[in-house]
């Protein structure tokens, strides 16, 4: 890929992050299990507008709906 190319792309990255508009080709899913104090990967993605699917593990649930939105699960 050319220098130019990867300028081009990056910017339209930029603008589309900045107005909020990401639509993923393929459906996100975010595994996670003990980490409901933590979870960057959701937070990072909740923070870039990237609509995604968090997986957990039944019995964490309460531990994870007092950190993650419920409509994340």
């Amino acid at each position: 890929m050319a220098e130019k190319e990867k300028d081009d792309a990056s910017s339209v990255r930029l603008s589309l992050l900045r107005s909020g508009i990401i639509d993923p080709r393929y459906p996100v899913y975010v595994i996670s299990k003990g980490r409901a104090d933590c979870c960057m990967t959701a937070k990072f993605l909740q923070a870039d507008g990237v609509p995604f699917k968090l997986v957990i593990e039944k019995q964490e649930l309460e531990q994870y709906r007092a950190v993650v939105p419920e409509d994340i699960f």
